[in-house]
């Protein structure tokens, strides 16, 4: 059994992933929200921890101590993103800069230093929004959008990596670690540098998505970062500069992938290969593992699912906690 524990705002990213390409794995995962605190007599399985970064403090503690309990039966439980070392994005891509493997740094908004290297944009450190300013080109403009901001707190200042191609395209690819395996997932083209979604789509440009996702290139180096990010599940987003790998983010509860409506239909060989490959790999990461009581699993599915929406009626109605980005 695959338990995912996600934050209540954030289950639709596996929700709509096992409501459709992984229907067939549906009665073998649970989506669990953290707050409904299922800390007492866990069911056998693989646990998965995601939305690691946007855990309120009290939280990431329980969460912590949770998967310590776990971790001390492997017989009986497995922990895929123990919060003890997974990495977030500060100290994940200072590391990669530091270890020379990415080609620009990131600073805290309130601790950028004289020598930082202009153009940088501000982003958020734990969420998924992509930048949220222009390229400043200098300290004058970074003063100017600094001032302008309502908090400092939780931003990034990023250095800009120019990673256009000599063709005009900047490309952003994207593989999945579920447990061991390491999966090609895609390959976006756009003519802009913030790259969120797969804007230019034609014959070409998805003849690169089919073969990358076929050949899945780059493994070793993006397995090598998944273990120096301590992420044993999630998306890593990264480009090629001058043929080296240059590590955006990873993401450890992203949209496994577009639901069918919203894909292209040129790319839907490559992403039925890619589909293919991940529930190959969550079968793989519950393997070896005792089989839970399906009459409890069916309760607990139940008791869950009322607690969330207990939870979001509560938030709506500012009876919660602040609902997270």
């Amino acid at each position: 059994m695959l338990h995912f524990l996600v934050t209540t705002d954030h289950a639709y990213t596996l929700r709509d992933y096992f409501a459709h390409w992984g229907a067939k794995l549906q009665d073998r995962v649970r989506i669990i929200p953290y707050e409904a605190r299922p800390w007492s007599d866990p069911l056998p399985g693989t646990w998965i921890f995601t939305d690691l970064e946007r855990l309120r403090e009290d939280e990431a503690r329980d969460a912590r101590e949770f998967a310590s309990r776990l971790a001390a039966d492997p017989a009986r439980w497995r922990v895929l993103n123990d919060p003890h070392k997974v990495k977030l994005r500060h100290a994940l891509l200072s590391g990669l800069s530091a270890a020379g493997i990415n080609d620009f740094r990131v600073f805290r908004l309130d601790e950028v230093p004289e020598d930082v290297r202009f153009p940088l944009f501000i982003r958020g450190e734990n969420d998924h929004e992509g930048a949220i300013s222009a390229l400043l080109k200098d300290a004058g403009e970074l003063r100017l959008a600094r001032n302008g901001l309502s908090r400092t707190a939780g931003l990034l200042a990023v250095e800009y990596l120019d990673y256009q191609r000599a063709d005009g395209f900047f490309v952003k690819y994207s593989m999945m670690r579920i447990g061991a395996e390491v999966v090609p997932r895609h390959v976006l083209f756009s003519h802009a540098w913030v790259l969120k979604n797969p804007d230019l789509v034609d014959d070409a440009l998805m003849q690169e998505e089919d073969t990358f996702v076929r050949d899945s290139p780059h493994r070793a180096a993006i397995s090598d970062v998944f273990q120096r990010a301590g992420i044993d599940y999630g998306r890593i987003d990264y480009t090629l500069v001058n043929g080296r790998i240059q590590v955006f983010e990873i993401n450890t509860n992203p949209i496994v992938l577009l639901s069918i409506p919203e894909l292209s239909p040129r790319r839907w060989a490559s992403q039925v290969n890619s589909a293919r490959l991940m529930n190959d790999a969550f079968l793989k990461a519950d393997a070896g593992l005792p089989i839970p009581d399906p009459a409890r699993v069916q309760s607990e599915h139940q008791r869950y699912r009322l607690r969330s929406r207990l939870l979001r009626a509560r938030r709506k109605l500012g009876l919660g906690p602040a609902p997270r980005r």
